[in-house]
């Protein structure tokens, strides 16, 4: 009991700041007065982290919404009550929007939104993810590199200017084509004078006969595939072993996403690619596969890419000349399912896309290609932003959904302290990005 408890009370009531009923609670947690300051208190959500702390060490929420002014309070004092003393407890989109008034964080912004649609700050929160997006691509602009205009798309995969940005890639692709290609050029054409003067020289030295005359014809190399053998070769296809185990998979609950928690899982051992999937693998398939779209199964007619400029010599795709080994991006969940399916059928093994935590465990212990600094990759696994809640421990694999229902992308970055932390996100299964590629698993024989 507090022996000065009134003389206290009036004191708080005479300052009326935050730190007089934070005096008045810490010298009287038991006080006749309590409930009536950790109400004003409470009503001034707006205080420092101080403060806060004393309301959750002295009061839960119920004790706060049951405040009545004790029957034996004098009548000056309550005639001297601050007018804010009966003012309701801010709402849960109202504390979190406290909190995001100084954070520029794009996850977290964007899940106010998904988590308070109707919030009163939902058209002030847009606007400040749309100054984000204008400054991102201002920045990826003034930068004007693949790699800028990559992370103003991988931000905002839905934004107004991505369709800007993968032309200005695909421009900074053409032209680095170009200059490589008049280096090869210039390059040939001086190997092929220095071995004309020698053949020059060689011939000046001996009679001419017929056989010095040699007529050569240029050859343009395309993919192909063995159509009686049916055998795919895929130089950049190589696997290697990820031995099954258990693991924390997600991150904790305040970094990246909260949708992203940790929770235990053990997964089989498999095989995974060491590389994405290749530009030059990918159009053998195509050249294989004969179309653009899903040819039959519940997905026919679906995209499996969004490139309409995938070049064409002789009626088949041909790569580029150096891009050969490029992961092949603008990459639908379609065409890389369909991708994983045809490659199974012509070898005769289980390919398929990985399972988010087959991708994780992967992406933990494994040296893999272009993980991390290369492209967000596919999943086999529908998305649903509280699945891990409620995922099974074994192997687990969303599969409720539809053939439109979004599925998963993965991806992860390295921290200052050198930590990796998982980026876990979701696209329509129909739309494809210069920054969307995948990489296949394999059953373990």
């Amino acid at each position: 009991m507090c022996l000065n408890d009134k003389e206290l009370w009036q004191e708080a009531i005479r300052k009326n700041t935050l730190d007089g009923f934070k005096d008045y609670l810490e010298q009287c947690p038991e006080g006749i007065y309590c409930k009536n300051a950790r109400q004003i208190l409470l009503s001034m959500q707006n205080t420092s982290e101080p403060v806060k702390k004393v309301i959750e060490q002295v009061a839960t929420h119920e004790e706060i919404n049951n405040v009545e002014a004790p029957d034996n309070l004098d009548v000056d004092v309550k005639d001297n009550l601050p007018e804010h003393r009966d003012f309701p407890l801010l709402s849960e989109d109202e504390i979190q929007y406290r909190n995001l008034v100084s954070i520029d964080s794009i996850v977290d912004l964007r899940k106010f939104l998904v988590d308070f649609p109707d919030s009163l700050h939902v058209l002030e929160i847009k606007g400040k993810l749309n100054a984000i997006e204008e400054q991102e691509y201002r920045n990826a602009k003034l930068s004007n590199s693949i790699s800028s205009y990559k992370n103003y798309i991988q931000l905002f995969p839905s934004g107004k200017y991505v369709s800007e940005a993968e032309r200005s890639i695909l421009n900074i692709e053409n032209r680095t084509g170009k200059k490589y290609s008049k280096l090869v050029y210039i390059s040939v054409g001086i190997a092929l004078a220095l071995i004309a003067i020698i053949g020059i020289i060689e011939i000046v030295k001996r009679p001419r006969t017929e056989e010095d005359v040699v007529e050569i014809e240029p050859e343009i190399e395309v993919p192909k595939i063995d159509t009686e053998s049916h055998k795919v070769v895929a130089p950049n296809c190589e696997l290697i072993f990820a031995k099954g185990g258990e693991f924390q998979m997600g991150n904790t609950s305040d970094e990246i996403t909260t949708d992203n928690i940790k929770h235990t899982v053990l997964v089989d051992s498999f095989m995974v690619a060491i590389n994405e999937v290749n530009i030059k693998d990918f159009y053998l398939f195509l050249n294989d596969y004969g179309s653009l779209t899903i040819k039959d199964g519940e997905n026919k007619g679906q995209k499996i890419t969004t490139n309409t400029r995938i070049p064409k010599e002789n009626g088949l795709f041909f790569v580029k000349q150096g891009a050969e080994n490029e992961s092949v991006g603008l990459v639908t969940w379609y065409g890389a399912n369909e991708y994983a399916k045809w490659l199974s059928e012509k070898t005769r093994q289980s390919w398929s896309l990985p399972t988010e935590a087959q991708w994780e465990w992967a992406a933990l212990n494994l040296s893999l290609s272009n993980i991390g600094d290369g492209l967000t990759e596919w999943c086999l696994d529908f998305y649903h932003k509280d699945y891990y809640k409620d995922s099974p421990q074994k192997n687990p694999v969303n599969i409720e959904g539809n053939n439109t229902s979004p599925r998963v992308i993965r991806d992860y970055y390295i921290n200052t302290s050198n930590k990796k932390l998982f980026y876990r996100s979701f696209s329509d299964t129909g739309t494809a990005y210069a920054t969307y590629g995948f990489r296949l698993v394999r059953k373990v024989f």
